[in-house]
């Protein structure tokens, strides 16, 4: 199977990650259809060709059920990190699962949703893997995103052909990225961070191998149903931080930090092995030098 020819809606395609996808599914012969909003910064995508702008509001049933109808695959990459608990539950769970009803209604033949590794609740395991149904509720971000999952799981009870893939933390570079480009310039200013000795888990994974894995979860008649890790290694944070700080870093007492810089747990990516051929497209040390050369600039 292939995407030429397929008509393909992508949300959040003005994003990091949506806007790779789209990229490459252009390349790969797709007919793309963004789903964007009015207000969107549409930078991500002047320079990619043939792309259909849809302009919508995910909270509008109509504009969705428009925005899905016609289209094979949905490509749900949509998401807020905001920590305003309205906003975070609207965009990543209410705008979610009209994207699922939608998708449903329509006979879509394939629904890719973008979780996050964030949805798991860190309780002093050594390995989480997808049979870990233990989901945070740490932030409005990790519940409102695990309480998606757990629709998405529903709506394949009744026929949606689902899949949820939880990234890691997602490098590579691009504006609006969170640890490509946010957090790192946040870092050269000496204003992030870091727990104790640096020495918690730091779990990664690079957008081109994200992008991949994406594809390839659209097209693999295995997929569908399967929650699937989406990681490709584990570093800590001193090794994330410390090559692009260049200056002393800060840091914050262990019982003042966020669970996730004191996570000692990695997660399992043997199913992504198996299921999608996941594979690192680059180190870590690559990655981060990556970044640096983009901060740079």
């Amino acid at each position: 199977m292939t995407f030429k020819g397929k008509t393909v809606l992508v949300t959040g395609a003005t994003g990091f990650v949506g806007s790779s996808v789209v990229a490459r599914l252009i390349e790969e012969g797709a007919y793309v259809r963004a789903f964007v909003r009015a207000s969107s910064n549409l930078a991500s995508l002047n320079n990619i060709i043939n792309v259909n702008i849809f302009v919508g509001e995910f909270g509008n049933k109509i504009d969705v059920q428009a925005a899905v109808k016609g289209v094979q695959v949905v490509i749900h990459c949509a998401a807020t990190g905001s920590p305003d608990r309205e906003e975070a539950y609207s965009v990543n769970l209410d705008a979610s699962t009209n994207m699922f009803d939608a998708a449903l209604s329509e006979g879509c033949r394939r629904f890719i949703h973008i979780s996050t590794t964030g949805v798991y609740k860190l309780s002093g395991q050594a390995v989480i893997d997808e049979t870990d149904c233990a989901l945070s509720t740490e932030s409005v971000y990790a519940d409102s995103k695990s309480k998606a999952d757990v629709a998405a799981i529903e709506y394949f009870s009744r026929g949606l052909p689902v899949v949820i893939l939880r990234p890691a933390l997602v490098l590579g570079t691009h504006f609006s990225s969170v640890w490509g480009s946010k957090v790192p310039r946040a870092i050269r200013q000496g204003k992030f961070p870091i727990a104790g000795d640096g020495m918690g888990i730091f779990p990664y994974v690079h957008i081109r191998s994200l992008v991949k894995s994406i594809l390839t979860a659209a097209l693999v008649d295995s997929a569908p149903g399967e929650i699937i890790n989406v990681v490709d290694g584990h570093s800590t944070w001193m090794e994330y931080v410390e090559p692009i700080a260049h200056r002393p870093i800060p840091s914050i007492p262990l019982d003042k930090a966020p669970p996730i810089f004191l996570n000692k747990a990695r997660f399992s990516a043997e199913k992504a092995s198996v299921l999608l051929g996941h594979t690192a497209v680059c180190t870590f040390e690559d990655a981060v030098g990556e970044i640096n050369r983009f901060i740079d600039n």
